[in-house]
Formats: structure tokens, C-alpha cells, sequence
């Protein structure tokens, strides 16, 4: 309590819709399970999307990891 905290980050990609902001992070772990990608960086999409959003006034709508070493994405719920 009483305590300020300082984060500093770079969003790898992000853009407009109708629906709000889409977040995308691409990450290179090789990782087989995207399950693992979800739980290393979850609150990492969380902290992007907060200040996105307050710093727009334009809400989220999807937070995405795309896993280069899986070629796919992994929705952030």
C-alpha cells in the first residue's frame, strides 16, 4: 500500500475495429502446449489492455499471443 509501481513494456502489434482494440504478442518460446503461453503471460496481455484502454478511451475486444513456434494464436480470455 502506498507503494507506486512502474511498468514499462512495448505492445508487439495493435489495431482498431468497430468491435474496439485487438491486442497481438508474438512470443518465440518453444513451448508444445499453448496452455503454457497463456499462464507465463496472461497478466502481461492484462497489463497492455488496461493501459491501452485508459489511455484511448477505446475499449478491448481480443487479446491474442501468437505463438511463432506453434504457428498459431492463443486467445487471451
Amino acid at each position: 500500500a502506498g507503494e507506486e509501481v512502474l511498468l514499462q513494456g512495448v505492445v508487439d502489434c495493435w489495431f482498431e475495429t468497430e468491435a474496439g482494440i485487438t491486442i497481438v504478442d508474438f512470443k518465440t518460446d518453444r513451448v508444445a502446449d499453448g496452455a503454457v503461453l497463456l499462464q507465463r503471460y496472461r497478466e502481461q496481455l492484462e497489463l497492455y489492455a488496461q493501459m491501452l484502454s485508459k489511455t484511448n478511451g477505446i475499449p478491448i475486444c481480443r487479446k491474442v499471443i501468437y505463438s511463432l513456434f506453434l504457428h498459431r494464436e492463443i486467445e487471451v480470455e
